[in-house]
């Protein structure tokens, strides 16, 4: 640990990519959830665990904006923080845009929760095919 201190300090990149990349997945996901819902019918039990799971992206996203803020504190006085900034400000812009995606998939999927009706999946603009 002192040669690390004493010649460059780590950069924590990797805690930082794959919580932003666990996030984007968790995302995909949750929309998954959301078009399976609305192309086959499904039990309230499993709205249920589609709302549960789509709110835990919150704590997911709050984690990963800790970590993204940790790999960018660790680039301070890191003499090879020019190689990694790059890295770290993708996870960021990344993140920016994941954390409008976790506000819509959390709302899209409390909207489905409240409102479904088994009969949507029957309808024809949810199965895919658009009237002529």
């Amino acid at each position: 640990m002192v040669v690390n201190i004493a010649i460059a300090p780590p950069v924590l990149h990797e805690a930082s990519r794959r919580a932003v990349v666990g996030l984007a997945g968790d995302c995909a996901a949750a929309l998954d959830r959301l078009a399976g819902a609305l192309s086959e019918p499904v039990e309230r039990e499993e709205l249920d665990r589609m709302l549960v799971r789509a709110r835990e992206l919150r704590p997911r996203h709050t984690k990963a904006v800790a970590e993204v803020d940790r790999g960018l504190e660790s680039l301070t006085l890191n003499p090879l923080r020019r190689r990694h900034r790059a890295l770290l400000e993708a996870d960021r812009e990344l993140l920016a845009t994941l954390t409008v995606l976790v506000n819509r998939v959390v709302g899209m999927t409390r909207a489905v929760h409240d409102r479904y009706d088994p009969s949507l999946a029957r309808s024809p603009w949810c199965v895919g095919s658009r009237p002529s």
